[in-house]
Order: C-alpha cells, then structure tokens, then sequence
C-alpha cells in the first residue's frame, strides 16, 4: 500500500515523466490539514476529482510508535473503508484503499470482503437477510488461510455513524479508536 502512495505521489509530483505536468493545485487537493482532536487522533477531509470524492482520515497514535488511520472515501453514494498503520498521519491521501484483510464499503447493498494481494478471497453482502460475519468468523478465515492484512474491526459501525451523519462523523465520539482495534 505504501509503495502504491509512494508510487502515485512521484506521479503527481512530476518525478519520471515530466511531459505529464500536473497543477500543484490538483497534488494540493490530496494534502490534508490536520486537526488535533481531544483523545490524541488527528482528523482531515481531502476532496479529489473536483469534489465528486471526498476522503475522512482519522489516525490514532499506537502504543508502537505507530498511528492506525482510519480511511472513509464517498463516491458517487459509494462509501469504502480501509484501515493501515502507519508510521506517521500521511502527507497525501488519495482514497480509502484497502489492502490485505478485511473491509466493507457501501455498494448498491452493505458488503465486507477479505482479501489478499488484491484477490478478494470471500465476499458477504447484506442481502435477504444476511448478517455481518462475526469477529470469530472472519479473524479464523484470515489466520487458517495465512492472509497477512487487517483484522475484524466494526467496520459497519463506522459506515452507520457515517450514512446517519456525514464523513466528518468519524472525526466524533460516535468514532473511537476501539472500533478500530
């Protein structure tokens, strides 16, 4: 993922090709303004495309020197959730793009997947009746299939807080650091 960021961070910045000038107001739209938030998370909304995406980030420090980033992308109607640790609150972000393990996304229905090397390895959308896959589920499927990713995480209670009030829900109470871990 971070190799991915890297990538399209030379791309935007005109490194290798420079015939492919772009505006710094278009690499401007993928920087966030950080805000300090009380429990010790940074919040910040990006808005690419000429605003037909927008992208909610909340990163919480870890106890490894790390933050976990919680990554909430719109567009077009469609929410995607992603979340990855980093090593610091990203200088750039472009979109909730999940990498290995587990996520959702709002579609025409709820969905969660888990995935590896961009394979998704199973899928279950709410649909009929279906209810969300349990922690248990979903954290056994990931260690007997040897996927090195994201484990479960309410992931449907952030799109709830989301789809009940807007991106910057995830920047409230009504989103902890607990949901993520």
């Amino acid at each position: 993922m971070r190799s991915f960021l890297i990538a399209f961070s030379l791309l935007l910045s005109g490194c290798g090709n420079t015939s492919n000038h772009v505006p710094q107001s278009e690499i401007d739209a993928f920087t966030p303004s950080w805000e300090n938030l009380a429990d010790g998370s940074v919040f910040a909304i990006t808005t690419a495309n000429k605003g037909e995406r927008e992208t909610a980030t909340r990163c919480w420090p870890a106890e490894d020197q790390t933050y976990s980033c919680l990554y909430v992308s719109e567009e077009r109607n469609i929410l995607h959730i992603a979340l990855h640790n980093e090593t610091e609150p990203p200088d750039r972000v472009f979109a909730a793009l999940g990498g290995d393990g587990y996520t959702c996304s709002t579609e025409t229905v709820h969905m969660e997947r888990i995935v590896e090397r961009g394979e998704t390895l199973d899928t279950n959308a709410m649909i009929n009746g279906r209810t969300p896959w349990s922690a248990d589920y979903v954290n056994d499927f990931i260690a007997n299939n040897n996927v090195e990713g994201t484990a479960h995480y309410d992931c449907f209670g952030i799109l709830r807080a989301v789809n009940t009030g807007s991106l910057r829900s995830i920047a409230t109470t009504k989103v902890t650091a607990e949901m993520i871990r």
